[in-house]
C-alpha cells in the first residue's frame, strides 16, 4: 500500500502494558479487600485474580464474580463498589509500552494523522489515555463505551476513518487482538498490523498484513 495518511492504534497491550498495570493494581486491590492475607494464601489469591482477569478479556463485573467464586467466597462487596474501586485506581498505574512516545512523535513529525480506537468503559479508558500523556498527539480517539459498539464491529473503524477525513486504503491499523483488531480492521477495508510483542503463535484464521514485536518496528515497515 502507499505510505498511509493515518495510523490508527488500539490502546491496551498496543500502546500501554496492561499486564504491568495489573501487577501494580492487584496488590492494591488485595490490600483493600483481603487485608489479612499473607504468605502462600496471598500468593494464591493474587494468582487467582490475575488468572480470572485473563489479560483483560474478562469483562467486569464478571471478573469479580469469577474471582470470588474461584476462592469459594459467597459474601463479597457489591459490584458497584468493586467497579468504583477499579475505575478510580486502575488507570493510575498506566504504563506505556517501550518506545510508544517516540513512535507517536515520529509519525506526527512525518505528517501522519493519528487515531485511536479502544474498547471499554469511557471513564476508565479516558483515564488511561490521560495518564499516558499521549492525548494531545491524537487527531481522533474513539472509546467503544461512548460510541455504542465494540471492535470488531466495522462501524467503529469506519467512524474513525470518517473523523480523520480519509478512506480505508489511506490508513493502517495496529492492535494486539487478532479478532477485535485484525479481523475488525479488515472488515472495514483497512490493512492491519498485529502488535505481537510477546511472540504469540497465531492459531486463528485471521491473518495480519504485517506483524511487529515492538512498537518502534512500525516505523521500519516498508509500506511504500
Amino acid at each position: 500500500m502507499p505510505k498511509p495518511k493515518a495510523v490508527i492504534f488500539d490502546l491496551d497491550d498496543t500502546l500501554i502494558e496492561r499486564r504491568a498495570m495489573m501487577e501494580v493494581f492487584a496488590p492494591l486491590f488485595l490490600h483493600r479487600y483481603f487485608p489479612h492475607a499473607a504468605g502462600a494464601e496471598y500468593d494464591r489469591i493474587y494468582e487467582t485474580f490475575l488468572r480470572m482477569d485473563d489479560g483483560g478479556n474478562t469483562a467486569r463485573p464478571g471478573l469479580f464474580h469469577l474471582f470470588h467464586d474461584a476462592l469459594g467466597i459467597t459474601e463479597r462487596p457489591s459490584d458497584r463498589e468493586l467497579l468504583d474501586f477499579w475505575n478510580e485506581h486502575f488507570a493510575d498505574h498506566t504504563v506505556p509500552v517501550p518506545g510508544a512516545e517516540d513512535c507517536l512523535h515520529a509519525l506526527k513529525a512525518d505528517g501522519c494523522l493519528l487515531g485511536m480506537i479502544t474498547n471499554g468503559n469511557p471513564v476508565l479508558q479516558n483515564h488511561k489515555i490521560d495518564h499516558t500523556g499521549f492525548r494531545g498527539l491524537f487527531d481522533n480517539i474513539l472509546v467503544s463505551g461512548t460510541f455504542g459498539c465494540d471492535k470488531p464491529d466495522p462501524r467503529i473503524f469506519r467512524a474513525s476513518l470518517d473523523a480523520l477525513g480519509i478512506t480505508a486504503d489511506e490508513a493502517i491499523y495496529i492492535g494486539d487482538n487478532l479478532t477485535n483488531d485484525i479481523y475488525g480492521a479488515h472488515g472495514a477495508g483497512m490493512q492491519a498490523v498485529w502488535a505481537n510483542y510477546s511472540g504469540r503463535v497465531n492459531t486463528t484464521e485471521f491473518r495480519p498484513d504485517y506483524e511487529i514485536h515492538a512498537v518502534l518496528e512500525l516505523l521500519t515497515l516498508n509500506l511504500d
